[in-house]
């Protein structure tokens, strides 16, 4: 006999199973991603030492070397070279007094290069010199001959290696080959008298070109070797060393960069590379466990946890993660390294940043048990199944490339998968944070932003509209040019920036407009002066986004940012017709139409009107006509992506530096790790294979903000807390998942058409696949806004 309680507890196993249910499959998909990448780490883990001995143990510090002479030679000869040259190298340097011409090399130059060139024979001579007495010692039989020996042996095992390692073993070279040969190369191109120095403005340029492509490459500048792929170069038939003979002056410049870089960072580099060797080792474990460790965040983000509860779990999680698997502090440069163990062995201490973690997160576990407030957090819900697991086959795929390009590709790109493992540790860092700092930020956020506006209504009522509108203006100039000049040439910051504007500001603006007061507003007056009205304050994100962009130089942004505007606006515009009209399929269509026309008028002016923008300018001519144009990097890319086989060449196996033995990497151009990801993704796995990556992302990103519509109408409004009345912040949180969906997908799309040669390339990257600690951090944040809904 059934009874009611049997029905109440079939009941509740099926509203367990059903609610479980989800998660389950959550679960799953994250397990799947685990399982079906971990085999290619394991490839990666066999590199070894990678291309050209690239990670092998450095044993030969080189001391005495000179300061960076590039300062004092932008000085010098700064004004007379090409432009996108001089900014990426004389950024931040005093120009000097414009120079007529160069006829021999600047004397900054001149003595830092024979400083230079001591500072390795004098590491060579000390070492023949001891080698020479202890031979002596020996052939005289003076001393313990075991001990002679031995002695011997340790010395030769450390000389030789530095010997190959900088090239010093030429006989008519007084130094390093590479950076010998391109001085002389630099020095006989200034000598040469068959074209005047001062005659032919042209030649000018390829002179001061080369001298400071010198100078970066004495500093071991990292962007030397894709500058000197890009410059103007002059040629020089006058008649050199046999050793100097096979490398050009574009060969030359590149491999002393990569050398100089090597020794002025020789002691660092060595615990690069052993950190980076025990990397591949375990890279992809600690992918998986990282993974995992986030999979248990998510799901403890559902419950009713206390917000500083959580957040001193995931600090505290993560500090640990940071130790157990060495993780560099990501905040610590390209010049230095601070591993989360001072030492490899497990029982070493932990790092400064660790213990640091550590103890905030045990004083928030402090504060949220002394204060024992009560729990104000609503039910939650993921927004996607497939959410959280194509974060992990995103990020998954992101390393593989990323370590694959450490060991094969350009030698100036070695420690990116080092870098990675910090960025990818911060992010996810970032992400478990505000993954419990989602609801209180949302509500924070919404009452601001209404405290806000209905303080810009009350100072308009009071000073008049017209002035309040006008004085809001001024302010914003004054602080856009500000914020301009203050973060001048830091590009992967001003572009983040300029992302985050759009997306809160237009997530703002459709927060403002769900309310029903809008519909008044929308009905009002005339059709030209209602939609204006309706229409202004997204106009204004717009305009400030473009004032910012333009005070920064900063274009690449600049055309994503057109793009989603473009959706915002033909949104708008379909929101102010419905609420006027009443109509649903004409604004619709009405949106679709509009937005249409947008991006041919967006595309149409930029290759009108983008020839103003030096940069721009460059991409255009490459775009246009790639094997003529001084940048062959579309060329470059064009060519791979044919000449890679239907299913890719395979982790491990991709020649991202064509099939040259050693020496200078003539494959793929540098910026492959950021710019050209969807091409990476072609030459690892194959075209097919890329475009289901592409078309995944999209369809992933899209089902983030799909059910968002079922929790939340996006207007504001009031809902019931314990004890209290609080503002909804779901409402505007989903309009800024939406917001940074639409960017995202739009990024997506310039980042394809660039790598497919239908648009010039932005210098954007691949979100979440690419290189870049600030926009995978900025994404990893906004994605933790969209995961969860609020289930009132």
């Amino acid at each position: 006999m059934i009874t009611s309680n049997t029905v109440l507890a079939t009941s509740r196993r099926r509203g367990w199973l059903a609610r479980s249910f989800p998660a389950l499959l959550e679960t799953l998909g994250v397990v799947a991603a685990i399982v079906l990448l971990l085999p290619f780490f394991d490839r990666v883990a066999q590199v070894g030492v990678g291309r050209d001995q690239r990670f092998a143990e450095l044993s030969f510090p080189v001391r005495g070397l000179p300061p960076p002479a590039l300062p004092a030679v932008c000085s010098a000869a700064g004004s007379l070279a090409e432009p996108a040259l001089r900014e990426r190298l004389c950024a931040g340097s005093q120009s000097g007094a414009p120079a007529s011409s160069l006829t021999r090399l600047p004397l900054p130059l001149a003595d830092a290069l024979t400083r230079t060139t001591r500072a390795f024979l004098e590491r060579v001579e000390i070492a023949q010199a001891r080698l020479a007495e202890l031979r002596l010692r020996q052939r005289e039989g003076i001393g313990d001959l075991l001990g002679l020996s031995d002695a011997i042996a340790a010395i030769e095992a450390d000389t030789e290696p530095f010997i190959e390692r900088f090239q010093l073993a030429q006989t008519d070279l007084p130094g390093p080959a590479p950076l010998v040969c391109a001085t002389r190369r630099v020095e006989a191109v200034l000598a040469d008298s068959s074209v005047p120095a001062g005659g032919d403005a042209t030649h000018d340029i390829a002179r001061a070109n080369a001298v400071l492509l010198l100078a970066a490459a004495l500093d071991g500048h990292a962007a030397t070797e894709a500058l000197a792929d890009t410059a103007l170069l002059p040629a020089s038939s006058a008649p050199l060393a046999p050793a100097c003979s096979s490398m050009d002056l574009r060969a030359s410049v590149s491999s002393a960069a990569s050398l100089m870089s090597d020794a002025r960072q020789s002691l660092l580099n060595s615990r690069k590379n052993e950190a980076t060797r025990a990397l591949f080792q375990t890279a992809g474990w600690q992918w998986a466990g990282a993974m995992l460790i986030g999979l248990v965040l998510v799901n403890a983000s559902r419950t009713r946890l206390a917000p500083a509860f959580g957040v001193a779990a995931s600090l505290a999680l993560w500090a640990v993660a940071a130790w157990a698997g060495r993780v560099p502090w990501p905040l610590g440069g390209t010049r230095n390294f601070e591993p989360a163990r001072i030492d490899a062995a497990m029982s070493s201490p932990p790092a400064n940043f660790v213990i640091a973690l550590g103890a905030t997160a045990l004083v928030l576990l402090l504060f949220s048990g002394v204060r024992r407030v009560a729990i104000t957090k609503a039910p939650q819900a993921m927004s996607s199944r497939i959410g959280y697991p194509g974060l992990v086959w995103a990020t998954g795929l992101g390393w593989l490339l990323l370590l694959d390009l450490s060991a094969h590709a350009h030698v100036g790109n070695r420690y990116l998968a080092l870098y990675h493992q910090g960025h990818l540790w911060l992010a996810m860092l970032v992400f478990s944070v505000v993954l419990f700092l989602r609801q209180p930020l949302a509500r924070a956020l919404a009452w601001t932003l209404s405290i806000a506006g209905e303080a810009t209504h009350r100072a308009a009522r009071r000073i008049g509209s017209a002035r309040a509108v006008l004085l809001a203006i001024l302010a914003t100039l004054v602080a856009v040019t500000a914020a301009g000049l203050a973060f001048a040439n830091m590009r992967q910051l001003t572009s983040e920036l300029g992302r985050l504007w759009l997306i809160v500001g237009g997530a703002w603006f459709f927060f403002l407009r769900g309310d029903p007061l809008a519909e008044r507003l929308a009905r009002s007056g005339r059709a030209g002066a209602s939609l204006l009205r309706y229409m202004g304050p997204l106009l204004f994100v717009a305009a400030v986004l473009v004032v910012f962009m333009l005070v920064t130089r900063d274009m690449g942004p600049l055309l994503i940012a057109g793009y989603a505007a473009g959706g915002f606006v033909a949104a708008s515009l379909a929101m102010w017709w419905h609420q006027r009209s009443g109509q649903r399929v004409a604004a619709l269509l009405l949106a679709v139409v509009l937005f249409i026309a947008w991006i041919a008028a967006t595309t149409s002016a930029l290759f009108r009107l983008g020839a103003v923008h030096t940069v721009t300018a460059t991409r255009l001519e490459s775009l246009a006509a790639p094997l003529a144009s001084g940048n062959d990097q579309l060329a470059l890319v064009s060519w791979f992506q044919r000449a890679t086989p239907p299913d890719g060449f395979g982790i491990g196996n991709v020649p991202w530096c064509g099939y040259a033995s050693a020496g200078r990497c003539g494959g793929v151009p540098a910026q492959i790790h950021s710019d050209y990801t969807f091409t990476a993704i072609v030459g690892a796995f194959g075209t097919l294979s890329a475009w289901i990556a592409a078309l995944a992302c999209a369809v992933w990103l899209h089902r983030l903000i799909r059910h968002h519509g079922r929790v939340t109408h996006g207007e504001p409004r009031f809902i019931a807390l314990p004890g209290r009345v609080g503002y909804d912040g779901q409402a505007f949180m989903s309009w800024i998942a939406v917001a940074w969906v639409a960017l995202t997908l739009c990024q997506f799309a310039v980042t394809v058409a660039g790598n497919l040669a239908v648009l010039p390339l932005t210098g954007v990257t691949f979100p979440f696949v690419s290189f870049g600690m600030t926009s995978l951090v900025v994404n990893m944040a906004f994605l933790a806004l969209c995961l969860n809904v609020d289930l009132h």
